[in-house]
């Protein structure tokens, strides 16, 4: 059996793998990033609306989903 590399942390293993079981198991949520991109809409009506609330809110949006990904990628 050849050994090949996990594509995320680079250590060694079979090669029927692409991940090894702690990459596997540490895969991010993908709500956070949907949750970013629910921002955009706010911010491109915002902008082109001229209206300074859309624009606040989409900012706002995307910094809880920026903070949310901190977290959760720090812990």
């Amino acid at each position: 059996m050849s050994e090949s590399y996990c594509r995320s942390c680079y250590r060694p293993i079979a090669a029927d793998d692409v991940v090894c079981a702690a990459c596997s198991h540490a895969a991010k949520p993908r709500w956070a990033l949907a949750l970013g991109v629910a921002a955009v809409p706010f911010l491109v009506m915002g902008v082109l609306m001229l209206n300074a609330r859309l624009c606040v809110i989409g900012a706002g949006i995307a910094a809880v989903a920026t903070l949310l990904h901190v977290a959760i990628t720090l812990r």
